[in-house]
């Protein structure tokens, strides 16, 4: 197997993330390791601009549902600052005239700017996928809410107990 002995194979997955799919057991996994409590980091100061502004909207979202830990600031900052990139590389490749640009010897290749924006596209999700940001890897979550205060899904889940009940 390639890699360092030891460790091929996927990466581990954090307490909380096997608490979240519900596949988390004390006989198999780290009892012990580390749960920080879930509070929102501080932005760095020098963070300005799209990366400023995404990191004030995702924040509460994460905040919402548990996901996000001063620990997990540095990878946070990575996520904001990717955004940033992606941002500006679609800003400037919006004012091109051509998506392809003439080498010294007169063939055509594509524009620089559009494998930069498809690198940094390919580290976002990423980083997204680390705090289930994308469809699949919400869809890997077993998350439950823990309070609801909408009337309306209050009523749907009582209709819904109301049906398994009739059909048991």
């Amino acid at each position: 197997m390639a890699g360092k002995k030891g460790r091929s194979g996927r990466k581990r997955k954090s307490t909380a993330t096997l608490k979240l799919h519900g596949t988390f057991r004390t006989d198999r996994h780290n009892t012990k390791a580390p749960e920080p409590e879930s509070i929102a980091p501080d932005p760095p100061k020098w963070l300005s601009g799209a990366a400023l502004e995404e990191w004030k909207r995702i924040l509460p979202l994460l905040l919402r549902e548990n996901s996000v830990t001063p620990w997990d600031r540095a990878a946070l900052v990575a996520y904001c600052e990717e955004w940033k990139m992606y941002v500006s590389c679609t800003q400037k490749i919006r004012m091109l005239r051509s998506f392809t640009v003439t080498g010294s010897r007169k063939q055509k290749a594509e524009h620089p700017l559009l494998r930069i924006r498809e690198k940094c596209f390919r580290r976002l999700l990423q980083v997204c996928a680390e705090f289930g940001l994308t469809p699949s890897a919400r869809s890997r979550l077993n998350v439950k809410p823990e309070s609801m205060d909408d009337p309306l899904q209050q009523w749907l889940m009582m209709q819904q107990r109301r049906r398994q009940a009739g059909k048991e």
